[in-house]
């Protein structure tokens, strides 16, 4: 009759402990604008820049799709770039013009995983740019903002809410069982 008690127990414990480690595994951190692989973060570039790179640290991925998209003050996209990545490390993608060097002028790097927008970083090139125009919509993506955006954490809220509420199911099943296998006991 032990044994009925200490399984589902055993079981809630190793499931708690698997969904924590899921949720916070993954991230995306400090996104920026450089003018060099791995650089510091430059807000804003000289006139007749030709290439600039976006530079961030991610850590435990494991085989995940990252975009990266540029957009003008008129929200044309300039740049949109795929790759997956897998482990931890610090990425610098390399971004050029595709006229050859960019003109003065506003623009904004968004950068996705999984689908999702993960930050908007802001930069210009030239002394005086007008404001970034709000690129067309995609799905629901917002538009880009002076301020980074929340960057997400592990896995997404749906899936996350389904797992805290499967072990709140299973805390009840683990109840259920210990109070039946007492009131047998008493019996």
């Amino acid at each position: 009759m032990r044994r009925f008690v200490l399984l589902p127990l055993i079981v809630a414990f190793c499931f708690s402990i698997l969904l924590g480690g899921i949720a916070m595994a993954q991230e995306i951190a400090n996104p920026r604008m450089s003018d060099a692989p791995e650089g510091p973060s430059v807000p804003q570039f000289p006139s007749g820049t030709s290439v600039v790179y976006l530079v961030f640290d991610y850590a435990n991925m494991q085989d995940e799709e990252v975009r990266t998209r540029v957009y003008n003050n008129v929200g044309d996209i300039l740049f949109e770039e795929t790759k997956k990545y897998t482990g931890s490390g610090t990425e610098s993608v390399a971004i050029s013009s595709p006229t050859g060097v960019f003109a003065d002028g506003a623009y904004a790097t968004n950068l996705y995983r999984g689908g999702y927008l993960n930050s908007t970083t802001l930069w210009q090139v030239g002394e005086a740019a007008p404001s970034v125009a709000t690129p067309a919509p995609e799905s629901l993506t917002p538009p880009p903002t002076t301020e980074p955006i929340a960057r997400e954490k592990g896995l997404p809220l749906n899936l996350l809410a389904g797992g805290i509420i499967l072990l709140l199911l299973l805390s009840v099943v683990v109840f259920w069982v210990a109070r039946r296998a007492l009131a047998a006991g008493k019996g």
